[in-house]
């Protein structure tokens, strides 16, 4: 009976070292699983943490490289106009219209998801605001990023002293971002033979009204010499008085060594500037005191009418006349004017355009030559009608024969306040000659619509050689007076 207790309690012993053996397998299997799971768990929630994060970095990128200008346009409704001036794509999902002197809230509209703009383009955004009617209001939108941005309309209106950008301001108050330009032109040379000899009391004349108020500078004229004369030829800006020249306002002259015996444009300086009013006629009266009709000079005229804005005459009795009426076509001239950017003739051409810069940073900046400003012209539609660089001139330039700068940094403006004035005009790098065609043209009747964007293009770096950059700034717009 021992022996059969003996062998039965072992049994049983043994039973119960087995269950314990799988139990405590199966409670290891359970606390790796858990493990295993807690770190596949927490790998998972990592990797979906790291792609939000990615993600969330992607878009606060997207988010940094949004640059764009706003602006406005009026048909029948006022519009949102927005200009994408950054690297990546935009999508405006809402405006804003607001009374600029209340800050009240007049409009607001939720635009299409498909109001996407790629770099370098714009375009008008949603329905518009049909209630406006005057005033200058905040045009501001909202972007799906969750950038907002705004801009004053009319844009011709706003005077903003200087963009800051980096370590430097882009000044464009009135005294320092001006152009000259010839803004009164009749260039065409056919070179007709009668009524245009100057000698003794042989007098021309040939009357201009500018568009805008500014100071003339110069003037340009189209002219030869015949046989030899000794007497200087004597280029005056007179009055109008009655319809014929009247009282002198400025004048210069030209000894006959410059004028050749082929026709030409002679640039001349006038003696001192005069502030024309716009709208208002003035003369340009050539005469010699001396000479012959074998010895004279000629002013080239056209054949053909081509200059609306005035006319030419000729008096055989000097300037008390009487003034005569030959035909209907005019003598060839250029008028050189100079004034604030802000406005400008749509006949302008051979334009200088002028921006003070100031360094505010520590260091002295270096800029290259090869920045440019980029004017962006637009049809009434507000779709993009052309673009022209003006590129970086020698200060010793004018617009009669800019000088571009070769594409180097040793253009240097000192740091703590250093400033310049940087000229910029329509000439290719390496050129000696301005485009000679017209670079503003005015092409619709809605003249206070017909704008022109002013982009700075610029490349600057420290003069230690650190932070080189590149940058487009919206600098300011154009105001494009129609000239016809």
């Amino acid at each position: 009976m021992k022996i059969k207790i003996l062998k039965k309690h072992h049994y049983r012993n043994r039973r119960a070292g087995v269950s314990e053996i799988i139990g405590s397998l199966f409670l290891i299997a359970i606390i790796a699983t858990s493990v295993a799971s807690f770190f596949i768990a927490n790998q998972y929630f990592a990797n979906q943490f790291r792609s939000a994060v990615m993600e969330s970095t992607d878009m606060d990128k997207d988010m940094i490289q949004e640059q764009f200008a706003v602006g406005g346009f009026y048909d029948s409704s006022l519009k949102a106009v927005v200009n994408n001036t950054g690297p990546v794509p935009i999508t405006i999902v809402h405006v804003f219209i607001i009374n600029q002197t209340t800050g009240m809230l007049i409009f607001e509209e939720t635009v299409s998801s498909s109001n996407t703009i790629n770099p370098g383009d714009s375009r008008q955004i949603g329905d518009g605001y049909a209630s406006y009617s005057s005033g200058i209001v905040l045009i501001k939108v909202l972007t799906s990023r969750g950038n907002a941005g705004s801009g004053v309309y009319p844009t011709s209106r706003l005077f903003i002293p200087q963009v800051i950008s980096g370590p430097f301001a882009l000044s464009f108050d009135i005294e320092s971002y001006t152009y000259t330009a010839s803004e009164q032109t009749q260039k065409s040379t056919s070179s007709g033979t009668s009524n245009n000899r100057v000698y003794q009391n042989n007098w021309i004349a040939q009357s201009f009204t500018p568009v805008k108020s500014d100071r003339i500078e110069r003037v340009a004229i189209y002219v030869l010499k015949s046989g030899s004369p000794v007497d200087n030829l004597v280029v005056e800006i007179r009055a109008n008085s009655g319809g014929v020249p009247g009282a002198i306002l400025a004048s210069a002259t030209i000894p006959p060594s410059q004028i050749g015996t082929s026709y030409g444009w002679r640039v001349v300086d006038l003696t001192i500037s005069v502030d024309l009013t716009g709208d208002t006629k003035y003369w340009i009266v050539l005469h010699q005191d001396g000479g012959s009709s074998s010895n004279y000079y000629r002013w080239s005229y056209s054949s053909s009418t081509s200059y609306t804005r005035g006319e030419r005459k000729y008096s055989n009795n000097g300037v008390g006349g009487p003034w005569s009426s030959p035909d209907s076509y005019d003598f060839a001239f250029k008028t050189y004017m100079t004034g604030s950017a802000y406005t400008m003739s749509s006949g302008a051409d051979e334009i200088l355009l002028f921006v003070k810069i100031t360094n505010y940073s520590n260091k002295d900046i270096e800029f290259s030559r090869t920045s440019v400003l980029m004017v962006d012209i637009r049809d009434i539609d507000g779709t993009a009608e052309s673009e022209t660089y003006f590129f970086l001139l020698k200060s010793t330039s004018t617009s009669a024969q800019p000088v571009a700068y070769s594409p180097d940094y040793n253009h240097k403006v000192l740091g703590n306040g250093g400033s310049t004035i940087l000229v910029f005009g329509a000439s290719q790098i390496g050129g000696s000659a301005l485009n000679n065609d017209d670079i503003l043209t005015g092409r619709n009747s809605l003249s206070d619509e017909n704008l022109a964007w002013v982009f700075v293009v610029i490349f600057w770096r420290f003069s230690d050689l650190s932070g080189a950059a590149g940058q487009t700034i919206l600098y300011n717009a154009i105001h494009i007076l129609d000239s016809t």
